[in-house]
């Protein structure tokens, strides 16, 4: 795919995630950003992610290990009205997106500390999703305004460098003896909670499946 005038090759790699097909690899654009601006698309015929007014969910992506998960987390954020945001240059493959990924647009940084700058000039607050002693319980929706929320890696969880980057931390009560929960089911869980806090509209639904508008999915190249 041609750059854009004016665009340079670390702006590509900024504004692309590669993902292999079974077949072959495919190359789909989630965002079109340039990382100085936020704004500036390297092809205008793929769709950038929709940033609310207020009250925008964001989730940071960073660290993930498997590729399945890494599926089932983007379309997560979608079902729950979150923007994600993928930080690093890891490819990885769809997994269990099933379709997900091609009605799902990113935002793809290569650094921690960039995807950081873009959510604070959307006033978001970071919450890491963690079990600490100070995390605050996600029924209590502790939550004041837009917000990213950070996930860590499946085995370790949030790395010192994640930890450091978030304002504040919830959990998930939990009620029986399982140690911890998987992390996609975690974040649907806080997403979930912060959807019903800030008031998202609901998506039509349509039979026994939520109704989706033909130009809600992202084009492939």
């Amino acid at each position: 795919m041609p750059l854009e005038k004016g665009a340079t090759r670390q702006d590509y790699y900024r504004s692309t995630l590669f993902i292999p097909n079974r077949r072959k690899t495919v190359q789909i654009l989630f965002s079109s950003i340039d990382t100085r601006q936020h704004s500036i698309p390297l092809n205008s015929k793929f769709q950038q992610p929709r940033v609310r007014q207020q009250n925008q969910s964001f989730l940071v992506l960073n660290n993930i290990a498997k590729d399945s998960n890494f599926g089932f987390l983007l379309r997560t954020a979608n079902a729950f009205g979150a923007v994600p945001i993928v930080v690093g240059r890891k490819r990885y493959s769809r997994g269990g997106a099933a379709a997900g990924t091609s009605r799902t647009p990113v935002f793809h940084f290569l650094t921690l500390d960039e995807a950081v700058d873009f959510v604070k000039k959307h006033d978001a607050r970071i919450l890491g999703i963690e079990i600490m002693p100070q995390a605050r319980p996600v029924h209590q929706q502790p939550f004041v305004g837009p917000t990213a929320f950070v996930v860590g890696n499946e085995g370790e969880g949030l790395n010192d460098r994640q930890k450091a980057i978030c304002d504040e931390f919830v959990y998930i009560p939990q009620y029986g003896n399982a140690v911890s929960l998987n992390i996609n089911l975690a974040t649907g869980i806080v997403l979930h909670h912060f959807a019903l806090w800030a008031n998202y509209a609901e998506s039509p639904r349509e039979g026994e499946k939520f109704f989706l508008p033909p130009e809600e999915v992202v084009k492939q190249s």
